[in-house]
């Protein structure tokens, strides 16, 4: 689902969109947490190493995904 969707089904206030994207999302989480999905993560990095990993994803020298690990304040 792309953001533009999910932020279009909400500010129409279409009641129906945004109850079929609950139920989904709902589903997504379910499977999450029972394990039957693989996000792909292929690397987990600091903050201040996101320029460099932008790089390497433009240059697709990056096959998974990789997640940032915020600074908590």
């Amino acid at each position: 689902m792309h953001e533009v969707a999910l932020g279009g089904a909400y500010f129409s206030g279409h009641l129906p969109t945004q109850r079929d994207f609950k139920t989904i999302g709902d589903e997504l989480m379910r499977r999450l947490a029972a394990g039957q999905l693989d996000p792909m993560v292929e690397e987990v990095i600091d903050f201040a190493a996101i320029p460099d990993a932008l790089g390497r994803l433009r240059r697709r020298e990056v096959s998974g995904k990789i997640v940032a690990r915020m600074p908590v304040a």
